[in-house]
């Protein structure tokens, strides 16, 4: 710990990789590594307009829908967290991005064989 226990003691913190990445800039490294075909996308308006159909689905009872507006909503909004407080107390990552991405390809590989 970088920091004194006094300077943490009765804090909360977010517990977060930093710096912070978007989901895309993941997809495309974890693609690259494992050499797949390239992420498609789906326009977000198409996106939107299926949600508000599947919601419509779900409100009139006609079964589940695994797409709806709150759906869309949730999967389409960045998130992003200030984790320089935490950083300041525990210091540099054990692993880069690119390294985590290269140890789960590797443990996903050694677990499906």
């Amino acid at each position: 710990m970088a920091q004194p226990e006094a300077d943490v003691y009765g804090q909360t913190f977010l517990l977060a990789d930093y710096p912070a990445v978007s989901i895309r800039e993941w997809a495309r490294l974890i693609r690259e590594k494992r050499g797949a075909r390239r992420i498609r996308s789906i326009p977000i308006p198409v996106l939107r307009a299926a949600g508000v159909l599947g919601a419509i689905v779900e409100r009139m009872g006609l079964g589940y829908a695994p797409l709806t507006s709150l759906r869309v909503s949730n999967t389409t909004t960045d998130v992003a967290y200030d984790a320089s407080p935490l950083e300041a107390i525990v210091g540099r990552l054990p692993f880069s991005l690119e390294e985590d991405v290269d140890r789960t390809i590797t443990w996903i590989k050694a677990a499906v064989v």
